[in-house]
């Protein structure tokens, strides 16, 4: 990605090779598999919920630094 954008939960969920649902889960405080590292959601108007594509990046290249990600 060379310009940061705000994507969709569903482009979210593409570019990480997860379904939308696991993302709801990460972002979600009261679900187990929360992870306070990962990018806020961010509301654009009354229902429109984007993230920062920069943000997931440097998340990404965060977890296959540590080698917690899966590469295909």
């Amino acid at each position: 990605m060379d310009k940061a954008y705000l994507m969709t939960i569903k482009e979210v969920a593409s570019f990480l090779g997860m379904s939308v649902t696991t993302i709801n889960r990460m972002t979600n405080k009261n679900h187990l598999i929360f992870d306070p590292l990962f990018p806020p959601k961010i509301k654009v108007g009354h229902k429109f919920i984007r993230f920062n594509s920069a943000e997931v990046q440097k998340w990404l290249d965060k977890q296959l630094a540590r080698g917690t990600a899966k590469t295909a």
